[in-house]
């Protein structure tokens, strides 16, 4: 079962860590991937994520998001 309040709180820990302006996406996108993981461990018959899983989940998605920003091109004319 998805314990969203849960995986609320693990966003809320990690968003200041994106612009100001990216924090509300990068907050979703650790969200999204916290509950995409529980029903993939639910399919396969395990539990509940833990925390340590839940924070390293989390830290992925903030160095996707600034691996993503650094790829992007920027035109400087």
């Amino acid at each position: 079962m998805l314990d969203w309040s849960k995986y609320i709180n693990v966003a809320d820990r990690y968003q200041h860590k994106a612009r100001a302006q990216d924090r509300g996406d990068l907050k979703h996108d650790i969200i999204v991937a916290l509950a995409d993981s529980q029903i993939r461990l639910d399919n396969n018959g395990g539990g509940q994520l833990s925390d340590m899983a839940m924070l390293r989940i989390a830290s992925y998605q903030c160095q996707k998001y600034w691996r993503r920003l650094k790829r992007q091109l920027t035109i400087l004319s």
